[in-house]
């Protein structure tokens, strides 16, 4: 199998899918003194972020490819990157819907909601190759996300989803909603779906959306 028709992974043995975590800082004082405090967050100044590693207070983090299945000489590897924001946030790019619940529960331990909260989430749903793999940093992928627009187009979905009686066969590639208010099961559960349908697409049906994934689930039921 070449190179183009491969599934690029994790080094944690994930699907890699490009998602970005939205943390409201409140504090941003507050946010590096946290930083600073964990053994397992390390500043790369040349790539202006915070890498979080897949160590120390990590450690514990269960993958397909745990911390005890890697080679030593790879560890540790970067589970995700916060970058600055706009609009008093700091992103968490991050590549796996694993890691994305992971760090979602993560952090809420180790950053008081007073100092900074997860806000929103931003998915690209799509599947890369190794030879089109993004990169740590997602700008590109989300360039088009605006965090203060990110309710009202999710209240635009569900007024359509209203009115037409059924969910729209619709489908968007880079797809944003509000996950501060979503229980941990749920964001992994609506996560684990989209991943789904990107794996639907890659495999060869184009057209395969949201809609069809839910006809499926309930048409087995």
């Amino acid at each position: 199998m070449t190179d183009a028709a491969q599934l690029s992974c994790t080094m944690t043995g994930e699907v890699f899918q490009p998602i970005r975590l939205y943390y409201k800082v409140h504090s941003e004082a507050g946010v590096l003194g946290a930083f600073r405090r964990l053994e397992c967050m390390e500043p790369d100044i040349g790539g202006n972020r915070w890498t979080w590693l897949y160590d120390d207070e990590a450690k514990k983090l269960k993958f397909e490819r745990s911390y005890s299945l890697l080679p030593p000489e790879v560890r540790p590897i970067v589970l995700g990157s916060f970058y600055p924001g706009v609009h008093g946030h700091r992103f968490l790019d991050i590549g796996s819907v694993e890691r994305a619940v992971h760090a979602v529960q993560f952090f809420s331990r180790h950053i008081k909601k007073a100092v900074a909260e997860v806000e929103y989430a931003a998915l690209y749903n799509g599947i890369f190759s190794p030879l089109n793999h993004p990169g740590p940093c997602f700008d590109k992928l989300f360039s088009g996300v605006d965090a203060s627009k990110i309710d009202a187009r999710q209240e635009e979905r569900l007024q359509r989803t209203i009115a037409s009686a059924s969910l729209p066969r619709e489908f968007e590639l880079v797809e944003a909603f509000r996950v501060s208010s979503v229980a941990l099961e749920q964001l992994r559960s609506g996560l684990e779906m989209r991943r789904l349908v990107a794996l639907k697409r890659w495999s060869g049906d184009p057209d395969f959306c949201f809609a069809d994934l839910v006809n499926e689930i309930t048409g087995a039921l």
